[in-house]
């Protein structure tokens, strides 16, 4: 009588896992008959729960930008999962190394972009002289590069903040 008890939760949540994620693994249907994870938790659940979370601490040891830019990057995390995924959301389950490459390298070509034609509008109105926009040019590449992490990071420890 148990085995039918069993057999039936397993096929219940390999039936309610394909309303969840775009497939569905034996490991996926094992893991979530045993509990484990939060019941099938998403990318932008997470996202909302952690901003939910940090919103509770700004103005205490956290900024009100770094909450604004947190709430950019789940915008643009969004639009990611939309675009390639034409979903409005992904399982944690989903997560793999070639998701988080692939945002990543869009990610890093979209700042560079941004960047580059910030560069471009302040020249053609005439806003930089020659060596500022030289100097900005170069800083756009560090940023790039990461090269500014750790003075970010040393600017907001100096001011006993933290992202």
């Amino acid at each position: 009588m148990q085995g039918k008890n069993i057999k039936a939760q397993i096929i219940k949540h390999y039936q309610y896992l394909p309303d969840r994620v775009a497939f569905v693994t034996a490991e996926m249907v094992r893991n979530a008959y045993q509990g484990m994870g939060s019941e099938y938790e998403t990318l932008l659940g997470a996202f909302d729960k952690d901003i939910e979370n940090f919103k509770k601490r700004v103005g205490k040891d956290r900024t009100k930008s770094t909450l604004s830019a947190m709430k950019l990057s789940r915008g643009s995390v969004a639009d990611f999962i939309q675009a390639h995924y034409r979903r409005k959301d992904i399982s944690m389950l989903e997560l793999t190394p070639d998701f988080i490459a692939s945002l990543a390298e869009i990610a890093v070509t979209t700042i560079k972009n941004v960047a580059q034609w910030l560069v471009w509008v302040a020249k053609e109105i005439g806003h930089l002289t020659d060596m500022e926009l030289h100097r900005a040019d170069s800083e756009v590449g560090d940023i790039v590069d990461g090269k500014y992490d750790w003075r970010i990071e040393k600017l907001e420890n100096h001011n006993g903040l933290t992202r």
